[in-house]
């Protein structure tokens, strides 16, 4: 089978790219706004000829208050990279129309949903490339697409808005969070996948997807070596105390905030408390406020951001109740940064002569992006391992490959046992065994535990997709059954579906039988309630009567 035909959308550095083009993809789009990420993109992926970027053209003043937005080819010639403004759709989706590529990938932009930033969601208007992402999919029409980002993007209503046009467009969906240290990244970075099958049933890429997840992550020992860091003895500032405790917090309450992130936190303190003789640590910039400084090598990097490769700062001095002197820590450097996002160590980020800055008047040049502009495209870059997971998953399901069990095809050695691996046991519940008795007359004890076993077995051969009823993942089965248990008779996949089935009906009928006694519960309650209301009304209604009534004198009969 030739490689799938893939266009990678918001392609920045190129990432997203380099995992596809290992996968086996061939790569025949790939649009960006960003000229930076742009020449990166270009230079390393030989899309364009290195050190020959084109310019934009000079365009003259405008009228209006605001400057059209720059769009379009680079240069004269036909190249692939394109620097493009997705929110232009009209002029960028007639070409996905005409491309029909078979997969289209893309991350729009992950800042107005990122926890590292103001969060502003709908209302930032970022959000609105979510569905320019997905109108570029209506239009070229793939077969299958991938939409990467953050996980808080599906609190979002624009998210929630592309998972409706992506379902009436026929597309059977796959929505789950990944780590990327588990599939050959030593970054503990959490992205949300949302990609679409056409149709197919929704779950499609999970059991693809999980024969590349390593069992254990992979750890910044694994990448730079287990003698990377400093020990804690080096870190320790001699004749201090080891408490437990460093920040001073304000009257409310609050850890004030002096000296800005760069400060020995109570979080670094237990780190260092609770970590093991022969741990090495290393100094990490945090994206937060109370987010550690220290951290171990035997854990994966945190999130790598474009403020991560940021050391400690020339003003740092420890504090008299400081115990830990982090400027004795060491600091990753930017290559080493790369390769633990997943990059490899010739990968040119110094770009010369990359772009064009166009003026009222003139041209103004720049001969290599600047170190702002490289460490954002680090932090925003996919991490390639994960999207070669991605695109070898695609791949075994374009070619109805049976999956394999968990590890069996991780990318890192070391990381793919499938022994240390313990998946979810599904318990029976009590008092589904005697209403099989009685709804489908299984009265021998080995047919009731064949039934019982088929059961377990097809709830296991779906658990992966964490669907939210038994009815979805009666659905998904039938998926399963003609790919990964296609191997079975047509005996056994008929059990399959028949006891996952019954318990449906099951679920059905205790859910209705739930419904019902939770209904008279409440009549009853109320019941109780307006009874006693009305029989006190009755009593008050009585005494007031009585209090009306009046006085009757008796008559003198001799009178």
């Amino acid at each position: 089978m030739a490689g799938l035909r893939a266009v990678d959308l918001f392609c920045g550095a190129g990432g997203f790219a380099l995992g596809l083009k290992r996968a086996g993809f061939e790569i025949v789009k790939s649009l960006d706004y960003n000229l930076a990420a742009l020449a990166v993109h270009s230079a390393n992926l030989e899309e364009i000829p290195r050190g020959l970027l084109p310019r934009l053209p000079i365009i003259p003043p405008w009228r209006g208050k605001k400057r059209p937005p720059l769009r379009g080819r680079l240069s004269e010639h036909r190249r692939v990279v394109q620097q493009a403004n997705l929110m232009d759709v009209l002029s960028h989706g007639p070409e996905m129309a005409t491309i029909r590529p078979d997969i289209i990938v893309g991350g729009p932009p992950c800042q107005p949903y990122s926890r590292a930033g103001p969060q502003m969601g709908d209302g930032d208007w970022r959000s609105s490339l979510t569905e320019a992402f997905a109108i570029m999919i209506a239009c070229g029409r793939p077969r299958y697409f991938v939409m990467e980002n953050v996980p808080e993007i599906t609190k979002s209503h624009a998210y929630k808005r592309v998972v409706e046009m992506f379902r009436a467009l026929g597309y059977g969906l796959t929505e789950t969070a990944v780590d990327a240290s588990l599939y050959g990244a030593a970054q503990g970075r959490s992205r949300w996948i949302c990609a679409g099958a056409l149709d197919d049933a929704d779950g499609w890429l999970l059991e693809y997807l999980e024969q590349y997840s390593a069992v254990r992550r992979l750890t910044v020992a694994d990448e730079l070596g287990p003698t990377f860091g400093a020990t804690l003895e080096d870190i320790v500032i001699p004749g201090r105390a080891r408490v437990t405790e460093v920040q001073p917090k304000t009257p409310d309450g609050k850890f004030a905030r002096e000296g800005g992130h760069t400060r020995l936190k109570d979080r670094d303190v237990q780190i260092a408390l609770k970590s093991l003789p022969t741990d090495r640590f290393y100094f990490c910039r945090p994206g937060g406020a109370q987010t550690p400084n220290v951290r171990v090598i035997r854990d994966p990097s945190p999130t790598v951001t474009g403020k991560s490769t940021g050391g400690v700062g020339k003003k740092y001095e420890p504090r008299p109740v400081d115990w830990i002197d982090l400027r004795k820590l060491p600091q990753p450097t930017f290559e080493e940064f790369s390769k633990l996002c997943g990059f490899p160590p010739d990968w040119n980020w110094d770009v010369s002569g990359y772009r064009t800055a166009v003026s009222f008047n003139n041209i103004l040049a720049s001969d290599s992006p600047t170190q702002t502009e490289i460490k954002q495209m680090l932090g925003n870059a996919v991490a390639p391992p994960l999207a070669e997971c991605i695109g070898r998953a695609i791949v075994d399901h374009a070619l109805a490959r049976i999956p394999g069990p968990r590890s069996s095809k991780c990318l890192r050695e070391g990381t793919g046992d499938p022994a240390q691996h313990e998946g979810a046991v599904f318990e029976v519940p009590e008092t589904y065994p005697s209403w099989l008795k009685a709804h489908r007359s299984l009265k021998r004890p080995k047919d009731l535990s064949q039934e019982l076993s088929n059961l377990s077995r097809a709830k296991r051969e779906v658990a992966a997709r964490a669907l939210a009823s038994t009815r979805d993942e009666l659905a998904a089965l039938d998926r399963v059954l003609q790919v990964a248990l296609a191997p079975l008779n047509s005996s056994m996949k008929s059990s399959l579906r028949r006891a996952l089935r019954d318990f449906a009906d099951w679920e059905d009928q205790e859910g209705a039988r739930t419904a019902e006694l939770r209904r008279q519960r409440k009549a009853r309650k109320q019941d109780r309630k307006y009874g006693a209301t009305f029989a006190q009304g009755q009593v008050e209604e009585l005494e007031w009567r009585q209090t009306q009534r009046p006085l009757r004198l008796g008559r003198n009969r001799a009178g």
